[in-house]
């Protein structure tokens, strides 16, 4: 997803029909009212949540009862997100999607809940690959040794991944399962994809080694590609999951190139949305291997809150959908690590 300010992302939530109730999740269980948001309350509610959160430099956001603090130590690069509060429990590490931005969003989240939480980069900056390529899955050795030189009590940690993240995170659960104790996914993928899109090189690599994926390269056809061209010369943003679709549903041995072909003793939580325009991320997120605790969003697409396209890419849902999703994933997700 492309970068922006997340006040000016809130802004573009445009105005569209209908009206949801949701009950008050910081009320006390015994004391949960229904709430009534229309499109006018829902954009209040996020500008709200979004004040002093700054998305150019993230060090610089003024949040109440959180401190944000550049992490320039290696390969181990991002935001520390500390609560004024901690509530003890496991560290949390974010990681955002291709676009190479970091999860501030589930980052500050998290923070307001007291969750000690790291947003971290995993390429593209000093002491990193410069791009989705190659991955290395043990630089999580060094963000584990951060965070623990930062935080004593950490003895594992947790963790959030957003759409290309979610592959980074099952990846790290997959290779260090003693050091994981939950996994939460968002628009996730069950498989290791290239690169980028239309690309033949690997994403990923453990210990040097270029780990398998899918080569979806074969499966961007002249259709695809006249659509894709013809969208950037009339100015319109591009549907992107059929391509993934193509790709899942003509690449022999599939299960190769799954990221998790057996369980592992990592507890899993995903959201996805069934109208997601990006790739197919509720198809492949029941093909995660293991017992996920697996919620799938009618009318909500691949960002589960952003709006439903910009200039490149259509994410698919609607505002209010997509509004709805945030609001039951945010509670779903803090349940999840406060266990």
């Amino acid at each position: 997803m492309k970068s922006k300010h997340i006040i000016i992302i809130v802004l573009l939530v445009a105005l569209v029909g209908g009206v949801y109730y949701f009950s008050n999740e910081k009320m006390n269980q015994d004391e949960k009212k229904e709430i009534i948001y229309t499109e006018e309350t829902a954009i209040k509610y996020l500008e709200d949540f979004a004040k002093g959160l700054n998305g150019k430099e993230p060090e610089k956001s003024t949040l109440e009862d959180i401190e944000v603090t550049k992490i320039d130590s290696g390969v181990v690069q991002g935001f520390h997100f500390k609560p004024k509060e901690y509530n003890g429990k496991e560290a949390i590490i974010t990681f955002g999607g291709s676009s190479g931005n970091v999860d501030l969003m589930h980052s500050k989240l998290l923070a307001s809940e007291g969750f000690d939480v790291y947003a971290l980069y995993y390429f593209g900056q000093d002491n990193q690959t410069l791009i989705l390529r190659n991955v290395e899955i043990s630089m999580f050795e060094d963000m584990l040794k951060y965070i623990k030189s930062e935080n004593s009590a950490v003895k594992k940690v947790n963790i959030v991944g957003f759409s290309r993240g979610t592959e980074f995170a099952l990846l790290i659960a997959k290779y260090y399962p003693s050091d994981v104790s939950n996994v939460a996914l968002f628009a996730p993928s069950a498989y290791m994809w290239p690169s980028y899109g239309a690309d033949d090189e690997p994403a990923w690599a453990y210990k040097g080694e270029s780990l398998p994926y899918l080569d979806s390269l074969k499966y961007w056809t002249k259709e695809h590609r006249k659509q894709f061209e013809e969208d950037r010369s009339a100015g319109k943003p591009s549907i992107m999951k059929w391509y993934f679709i193509d790709t899942l549903d003509n690449t022999p041995n599939l299960n190769d190139y799954l990221i998790l072909k057996e369980p592992i003793d990592v507890n899993i939580i995903a959201f996805a949305g069934d109208d997601d325009m990006m790739w197919p991320a509720a198809r492949m997120a029941k093909e995660i291997k293991g017992d996920v605790d697996l919620h799938i969003y009618e009318n909500v697409g691949h960002s589960l809150l952003w709006p439903t396209e910009d200039s490149m890419y259509v994410y698919g849902g609607d505002n209010m959908s997509n509004f709805k999703a945030f609001l039951d994933s945010k509670e779903k997700l803090v349940e999840f690590f406060s266990k």
